[in-house]
């Protein structure tokens, strides 16, 4: 893959360098027990080769996206493009549509609980609720709902948005716990050939960090990391802002950078890039193996396998290799993609809903500013008026309740410029009225009435035909979604080693778990509901409802977690008991009356 790149080693049998010698320690850091400043055997050729997988990863990312529009479009969802400075008859005016069209669509698509079904056998299909009840806990106690927002929200301004899962060790109070998060998008680097995130062979994350805290995170090489010769951060959306900080450096010596730290910090920068390659390695190991034979004799043979069945972690800065082994993860790379609309093979799609809206955004924030130009200028008439007038054009001044004393019968005239026709004041109104066409959200599900006597059946039935796009890019939530919780399941599985108690809360109830270590988890299969991923009306959901209770075919309990009633499972039951309470009256009164 990295072959076009003139920073490439040339290894043998498609190995990467460094894999012979391991990377092991040198002979006088193990002497010594103090970490050596010299590099390791392999060490700049490993570092060299994952130079050249990034620079094809960033060179294919830039032939599909040029990076130039990502500021663009950030820029375009948060209403600033209007330049800097301005005549002061010009206003600046941003209704911005695009970013509350965006936010309500994702609003309706992640407002969801997944359903989860695990089976612990796959000949029976027997369910272990205790599992499927883990993961709802983990889903609520850790606002997974949220990142998926955010991750939606990566996919709608850039063309797509990344989930990063990972361990934890020291979070939970040292029990470690999984952690999930919204990835930034200029912070990965794919594979330039692949067309997706299930079959790609590499992949780079690019993190820029302090010194010290590389230092904190790999203690057993973190120490030789010096600051990166020029700035980490280089243009981005994501990136400028971090850029301007970083450029003031630290002035002062403080506790975390004394005068004597081995890292200067009088006005430089003390951070460093560092580059996390997952990459598939077809590696074959030799392992010493044994066999029984006929006669029931062991005997000793070798056995080959893959040295990375799971693939193969190397994290490294400009010179420093600082982890290199197999992908402690063995669900795949801990990185997910989210797209929002077809990539037509492609695994960076040429343009995002920012983009397909931006140009009419623009356009309807310019007819306002118009607007409100012609407004102004319609105030400032054209004074026309006779020389012996008496009007002195070096001191007359049009200011309201001004006195001003002209000649009898002399002519003054005040001539103001024509108004704008009234398809021109609206032009803004109709611009933003076809980005919600383009959205899919025009009419009643705005909220707009429609004009006419119309039934709520005849509302609702306009609203479901007009949510085709929301349906389409809901299909494309629960392809990721999927795909993330059978990721939580897997890490559980690998790192839930010791029994925990979960806290979790099940219709307003607290019902803590406690998990156990699951033995067979090669057995355990996971299952998401489609149907928790339906986009529906919600109003249309619970007039349905209540016309089924009035029917008598839901009952009362159902009914109020449909309404999302508070506290609807405690009033149901005293409803329950306050309507068994007066059956058993009735039932006695009519007992009484027999004898």
């Amino acid at each position: 893959m990295a072959t076009a790149s003139s920073n490439v080693i040339a290894f043998p049998r498609n190995q990467a360098p460094g894999e012979q010698e391991g990377l092991q320690p040198t002979p006088q850091e193990q002497a010594s027990g103090m970490v050596s400043t010299e590099p390791r055997p392999g060490e700049p050729q490993l570092c060299q080769w994952i130079a050249g997988l990034f620079a094809d990863a960033q060179q294919g990312r830039d032939r599909s996206m040029s990076t130039r529009l990502w500021e663009t479009n950030e820029q375009a969802y948060w209403g600033m493009h209007w330049p800097d400075t301005l005549p002061s008859y010009k206003s600046p005016i941003v209704i911005n549509e695009l970013k509350r069209l965006i936010l309500h669509e994702l609003s309706d698509l992640t407002d969801l609980m997944p359903t989860v079904y695990v089976s612990a056998d796959p000949t029976s299909g027997k369910r272990d609720q205790q599992v499927e009840q883990a993961i709802h806990a983990y889903w609520q106690r850790n606002f997974v709902d949220m990142t998926l927002l955010e991750v939606a929200a990566d996919a709608a301004v850039w063309p797509c948005g990344f989930f990063e899962l990972s361990w934890d060790p020291l979070a939970a109070r040292g029990q470690g716990d999984i952690k999930i998060r919204a990835r930034a998008p200029d912070s990965v680097y794919p594979d330039p050939y692949a067309v997706d995130d299930m079959q790609w062979r590499y992949v780079i994350l690019r993190d820029v960090m302090d010194v010290h805290e590389v230092r904190l995170k790999w203690p057993d090489h973190g120490p030789r990391v010096r600051p990166d010769a020029a700035r980490p951060l280089t243009t981005g959306p994501l990136a400028a802002g971090g850029s301007e900080i970083g450029s003031r450096g630290m002035p002062m010596a403080s506790p975390l950078y004394p005068i004597t730290a081995p890292v200067p910090t009088q006005g430089s920068d003390t951070r460093v890039a560092v580059y996390s390659c997952y990459v598939q390695d077809s590696t074959i190991e030799i392992v010493p193996g044994t066999w029984r034979s006929p006669d029931g004799q062991q005997h000793l043979r070798r056995l080959t396998r893959h040295k990375y069945p799971h693939g193969r972690l190397i994290q490294t800065t400009h010179d420093v290799v600082l982890y290199d082994g197999p992908n402690p993860y063995r669900d795949g790379f801990p990185v997910l993609r989210m797209v929002l609309q077809p990539s037509l093979h492609r695994f960076w799609p040429r343009a995002s809903l920012v983009q397909d809206l931006m140009e009419l955004q623009r356009a309807a924030d310019k007819a306002e500013s118009l607007t409100l130009e012609n407004m102004l200028r319609l105030q400032k008439a054209v004074v026309v008026a006779d020389a012996n007038s008496g009007i002195d054009p070096r001191t007359f001044a049009d200011v309201p309740g001004t006195v001003q004393l002209v000649t009898p019968g002399s002519r003054v005239e005040f001539h103001t410029p024509p108004p704008l026709p009234p398809d021109l004041v609206q032009a803004g109104a109709r611009y933003r009225q076809e980005m919600a066409r383009q959205m899919g959200q025009a009419g009643a599900r705005q909220g707009v009435a429609q004009p006419g006597n119309r039934s709520a059946d005849l509302t609702e039935t306009e609203i479901s035909q007009g949510m085709g796009l929301t349906r389409l890019r809901g299909r494309f939530l629960q392809q990721a979604t999927v795909r993330l919780v059978e990721k939580i399941f897997a890490t559980m599985a690998d790192f839930y080693t010791t029994p925990r108690l979960i806290p979790y809360f099940l219709e307003e109830q607290w019902q803590p778990l406690m998990w156990q270590p699951l033995n067979n988890a090669d057995k355990y299969a996971v299952h998401v509901d489609p149907n928790s991923f339906t986009v529906q009306s919600k109003s249309m959901i619970k007039r349905l409802a209540i016309g089924l209770r009035k029917a008598g075919a839901m009952p009362v309990e159902d009914l109020y977690r449909i309404l999302e009633f508070p506290r609807g499972q405690e009033i149901a039951q005293r409803l329950h008991q306050e309507m068994a309470a007066a059956a058993q009256a009735k039932q006695g009164q009519k007992g009484g009356g027999r004898k």
